[in-house]
């Protein structure tokens, strides 16, 4: 697991993950009763999102760049020289 300093840890205990999940049927009953009743469009649709995004997964995303040109990346490194030595110049 990966740490970043300031951060906190995306790992939860195991027992908070299991007594979570066992609300897993009341929360999807909510949900779809809020689908269902709730006084706002937006709410519904929310809810409806979120039932749809845990059943089915969300759609993919294609990824392209400017003008839905293919993305390119560049990676380049940069190393300090050794001691004792001379950068050398391009060109």
């Amino acid at each position: 697991m990966i740490t970043v300093p300031g951060q906190r840890s995306k790992r939860i205990p195991a027992d908070i993950r299991s007594l979570c999940r066992s609300y897993t049927d009341e929360a999807v009953r909510s949900l779809a009763a809020i689908m269902r009743n709730g006084d706002k469009d937006a709410t519904r649709v929310a809810a409806a999102a979120i039932l749809l995004d845990r059943g089915w997964g969300k759609s993919p995303q294609p990824h392209t760049g400017e003008d839905d040109k293919d993305i390119q990346v560049t990676i380049r490194t940069i190393v300090e020289p050794r001691s004792g030595l001379k950068p050398v110049a391009d060109g």
